[in-house]
């Protein structure tokens, strides 16, 4: 039998060694040994702690990529569209009741300055369209607007708002181009154009409740710049004057659009802000200024979950650029507990045994009907309810510093309220799973 080759033999006493991990070096040549040796060392490799170690590993990697990652929000706002009118103007309060009186806005947010009376931002809902509000400051003077909106019947809106206090800019009329249209100018400095089509089928959905109308001094070059700035497309024909002025053009920005025309007689400028929601606060920050806009504020996070940017175009329109980011679910700005209220079916009953025996002062009363008395300080109302069998659901009211945020907060959560108002108290309701109720009212 031949003899085999040195690379034969340490095979076969490696082979050995991986067999019998206990057994002793197996004979070989002397020159194999030394390799044997090292062979034997490493036989007893990866260690135990070693193979624990890396089974971890993997199974936390494992774990980590079966995981269900966050959902990405969206980069524009819940209950927003990409375009919105920011109504910079003085006296936002009394300019938001006028909002409700006039169009029946329905108030979403409302967010004073801390120990003043203006408003530091606020948010109504116009036919499904969000309208932005805040006082004017020394950073960012009065900018009203011009608006278009689209109701179900503009000659009774057009009388709402001169109710309201709105001045006539022309009274309702068939127009031309198929709407039904009146002016009104308010007192802050807005000016709406308030339609209802008459002659054209809107779109599924309806016409946009709210549409910007733009009259600068300079409506090719504005078109221009919100193409090279934000992709807007300009929608159907430009009509123009014979001088070669842009009579109307509708553009459109994402998800909704905008009016322009040249700015002539009593269409003067009106250098609004508006607030335009984008996919990348940065790049199109950085887009619009080689456009030629101007800087008003940098790209910035902001607590309320977005990203912001502010630029003034050529024309001086203001752009308030933003990203959503981040979904935030605010905390409830809760002061104190306002009062707790208890029924009975016997209300002298009751007072008897509150009052008379133990004494709690009575802060006020209606005979027959309730009165309400102080324990500890926390007012405690005793309603009289003629049906009270047993234990039923209470009510605790809580004064809130700002119903607007409240009302947010409890969106945030996924919890159904109701709201209304009594006298001149504004109030949300919520109930707790055994139907108890709590009641925000706002801080006075």
């Amino acid at each position: 039998m031949p003899k085999r080759s040195k690379a034969g033999q340490l095979d076969q006493s490696v082979q050995a060694l991986l067999s019998q991990p206990d057994s002793l070096l197996p004979s070989a040549e002397a020159e194999l040994a030394p390799l044997l040796s090292v062979a034997a060392e490493l036989r007893g490799l990866p260690r135990e702690e070693f193979k624990q170690q890396l089974k971890s590993s993997l199974q936390r990697s494992s774990s980590m990529a079966t995981q269900a990652k966050p959902e990405p929000v969206s980069y524009i706002r819940e209950g927003f569209h990409t375009i919105t009118p920011y109504l910079i103007v003085q006296g936002a309060a009394e300019f938001l009741e006028f909002l409700k009186q006039a169009f029946g806005a329905r108030e979403r947010l409302r967010v004073p300055r801390p120990g003043t009376a203006s408003l530091m931002h606020a948010e109504v809902d116009l036919g499904g369209y969000i309208l932005e509000l805040a006082d004017a400051n020394e950073q960012f003077p009065p900018r009203p607007a011009e608006l278009h909106i689209y109701v179900s019947d503009a000659d009774a809106v057009y009388a709402r708002a001169l109710a309201a206090g709105a001045t006539s800019i022309f009274a309702p009329v068939d127009q031309d181009y198929g709407d039904r249209e009146g002016g009104v100018k308010d007192k802050f400095g807005n000016q709406w154009y308030i339609a209802t089509p008459i002659s054209w089928t809107p779109p599924a959905g309806g016409p946009p409740a709210v549409q910007p109308v733009l009259h600068p001094r300079g409506a090719d070059q504005l078109m221009e710049f919100l193409k090279q700035a934000f992709d807007a497309e300009i929608l159907g024909d430009v009509p123009r004057s014979p001088e070669g002025a842009v009579l109307h053009v509708t553009m459109q920005i994402g998800d909704n659009t905008l009016e322009i025309g040249e700015a002539h007689g009593q269409f003067g400028t009106v250098p609004c802000a508006l607030h335009l929601y984008v996919p990348d606060t940065d790049a199109a920050y950085e887009r619009a200024v080689r456009a030629g806009a101007t800087p008003v504020m940098p790209p910035t996070d902001q607590p309320y979950g977005d990203r912001n940017a502010g630029v003034r175009d050529a024309l001086g329109f203001t752009w308030f650029l933003a990203t959503h980011i981040r979904d935030i679910t605010f905390p409830l700005p809760i002061r104190r507990l306002d009062f707790f209220t208890i029924r009975t079916a016997n209300l002298e009953r009751a007072r008897r045994f509150y009052v008379d025996t133990l004494q709690f002062p009575v802060r006020d009363e209606k005979k027959g009907e309730y009165f309400r008395m102080e324990i500890a300080g926390v007012p405690v109302c005793v309603d009289y309810d003629a049906g009270f069998g047993g234990q039923q659901a209470n009510q605790i009211g809580v004064t809130v510093s700002h119903l607007g945020v409240t009302r947010e907060g409890l969106r945030a959560r996924r919890i159904d309220f109701t709201e209304g108002k009594r006298a001149e108290e504004t109030w949300l309701a919520i109930k707790d799973p055994d139907g108890h109720e709590i009641i925000f009212i706002q801080e006075k």
